[in-house]
Parts: C-alpha cells; sequence; structure tokens
C-alpha cells in the first residue's frame, strides 16, 4: 500500500499536471446543441461521462468547449482519440493546460482560442528523467530507514520506467495519428528557453509543430497572465527561434 502512495505522489509531482482549484474543480460535462462541454480534470470519470452523455446528443456534436488544467496523461491521450475519431473541433475558454494542452487540443481539428484564454505546456512523457529523479527522492524523504528508503527508490524507478516507457509509445502513437510534433510539449524546458512553470506559443509558433487551423486573438501573446500568477501557475509567452 505504501508503494502506490508513494509511486502516485511521484508521478503526479514529475508528470505534467496541473491542480489548481481555479481549473480543477468539481467536473462538469454537458452537452448544449453540437456543443460538448468539459470543464475540470481529465480523469477516467470525465471520459466516462463523455461517453455517457454524448450518447444521448440530439444532434451530430461539431465542437468540444473545454477548460481544464490537464490531468493524467494515459486517460487524456484517451480522451483525445476520442476527439480524433469524431474529428471534433475544440474551442479553448479560460485556460487549457498540461496535458489538455498536450493531447485535446492537438486533437482538435478547428482549434479556437477564446479571447483572455491560454493554452499553456508544461511538460509531457518525453521530458527529461531528471524530474522524476528529483519527484522520487520527494516522496521518499519521510523515510528514515536507509535500507528500506533504497529498497523503496529502487521499486519507485522500476515502476516509474515501466509506466513512462507505456506512455512514450503511446504518447508517440497519437502525435503521429494527430500530425503533430511532440516537441511542443518540451520545448520551453530547452535550455534556450529555460521556462521554470508553464509556457504559451504565438499561432505562428504553434504551426511550427503542426499545430494548425487555430484561431485566436491578434494580440493572443499578450494576453493577461497575471492570474495564472495568482494561482501559483505562472505562464509566459516564449518566441521561437524559427532557425533552429
Amino acid at each position: 500500500m505504501r508503494f502506490f502512495l508513494l509511486f502516485g505522489l511521484l508521478i503526479t509531482s514529475a508528470l505534467p499536471l496541473c491542480h489548481s482549484t481555479e481549473f480543477n474543480g468539481p467536473l462538469k460535462v454537458y452537452i448544449e446543441g453540437d456543443q460538448l462541454y468539459y470543464d475540470g480534470e481529465l480523469t477516467q470519470q470525465g471520459l466516462n461521462t463523455i461517453l455517457r452523455v454524448s450518447t444521448n446528443a440530439e444532434e451530430p456534436l461539431r465542437w468540444l468547449v473545454v477548460r481544464s488544467g490537464g490531468g493524467e496523461i494515459g486517460v487524456s491521450m484517451d480522451i483525445a482519440n476520442w476527439i480524433l475519431d469524431r474529428k471534433l473541433n475544440i474551442k479553448v475558454v479560460d485556460g487549457c493546460m498540461s496535458s489538455c494542452a498536450n493531447y485535446l487540443f492537438a486533437a482538435g481539428n478547428k482549434k479556437v482560442i477564446e479571447p483572455g484564454a491560454v493554452v499553456a505546456w508544461h511538460g509531457s512523457a518525453i521530458q527529461k528523467a531528471f524530474e522524476f529523479a528529483q519527484a522520487i527522492e520527494k516522496a521518499l524523504a519521510d523515510i528514515t530507514d536507509p535500507d528500506e528508503k533504497a529498497r523503496m527508490r529502487k521499486i519507485s524507478w522500476e515502476k516509474t520506467n515501466s509506466y513512462m516507457n507505456a506512455m512514450k509509445a503511446k504518447q508517440a502513437s497519437f502525435f503521429d495519428r494527430a500530425g503533430v510534433d511532440p516537441m511542443v510539449t518540451i520545448i520551453g524546458q530547452e535550455p534556450e528557453y529555460r521556462v521554470e512553470n508553464f509556457w504559451a506559443l504565438s499561432v505562428k509558433d504553434m504551426a511550427h509543430y503542426g499545430l494548425n487551423d487555430v484561431e485566436a486573438a491578434a494580440n493572443y501573446p499578450s494576453t493577461d497572465l497575471s492570474r495564472f500568477r495568482e494561482m501559483g501557475r505562472a505562464v509566459e509567452f516564449i518566441k521561437l527561434n524559427h532557425t533552429q
């Protein structure tokens, strides 16, 4: 039992999740006309709700309207593949962050970012391993017995590597299907940019990674990001060096 608690802690510490209650409050999934609304964390419960309510749609769905801080990457990809299957458009209100940006936004046919909203990345299954090392040590911090800590460290690395290898393969398959360069999910972590938290990109820079048919306000890179800083989830726009 202790290991499963530790594994859950280290995965949520190292992987791109956003836990702000401003975004991941009580789950809301409902349909209005041809639009499916999803507000909350990306979870298995959320996917199950999508599948249930979508079967009751009175007309063909064309849009997913999303507001989410992200969630576990595996189920996020399952939701994104559901979007691809149905060739849905996606509309972002307020924010689509972390796994929402990685997968749901990438899966949208047409992609609309509402004025004042932001799409922000934070890392993915292909990010550097040092973040997992830090997360494992943090998860083991309260274990005082050296032998027990060494045992749990070994188990944690084995389970983490197994999980991440599965997620890397799943992610590669998803991005190949979506026609998107997965580098978008880690570019802000590269030495040239060194973003400490979340990063956002202009419409032009999103297209560099295959995120096409994106509609956003002309002044999108000047979006007020202060509310994200107030939540402890700082976002910054980065400008790509297109000669790289």
